[in-house]
């Protein structure tokens, strides 16, 4: 970069679907543009802030901010993409809790689901593949919470039982 020019030291990571609020002085006045498959969904010349949304199918912006004092800066936002995905759907009296395969390279994973009122671990399984079906028939209703573990990444999800 030229003289007069400064990158943030860090990019800024947010989730799909999200937004980002920039706020600073020296946006008082300045003029930006970006690059990128993300569009601000705010900006207004003289004020301070700027929000950035990243839709689902964005990966990234630069921002590039150009202070009424001459300085430029570059602002990096970034998608951050978790390796995996964990839902949780019903049918009829089974809970069927799976994982995205496109991420899962046919690793083994564990499932643990507790019962939230009491802290009682009411499942434990090591599971192949990307689906695993749990017969919750004699279950009480309430809050759940189903953690799977894929070496050493934890993902959690809360499950209504009704």
């Amino acid at each position: 970069m030229g003289q007069g020019q400064y990158a943030a030291p860090n990019p800024i990571f947010t989730g799909s679907n999200s937004s980002v609020h920039i706020w600073s002085p020296r946006l008082v006045g300045a003029t930006v543009t970006y690059t990128g498959d993300a569009i601000p969904t705010y900006w207004l010349v003289g004020y301070n802030t700027i929000d950035v949304n990243m839709p689902s199918t964005g990966s990234a912006i630069v921002i590039h901010v150009i202070c009424e004092a001459g300085d430029d800066y570059y602002i990096p936002v970034i998608r951050s993409t978790p390796p995996y995905y964990l839902s949780v759907n019903f049918d009829g009296e089974a809970m069927i809790v799976t994982l995205d395969d496109s991420a899962l390279d046919n690793r083994d994973w564990t499932l643990e689901i507790y019962n939230v009122m009491n802290g009682e671990k009411v499942v434990t399984q090591n599971v192949s593949g990307n689906s695993v079906s749990i017969n919750i028939s004699g279950w009480k209703r309430g809050l759940y919470a189903a953690r799977v573990t894929i070496g050493k990444e934890v993902l959690t999800e809360k499950v209504v039982v009704r």
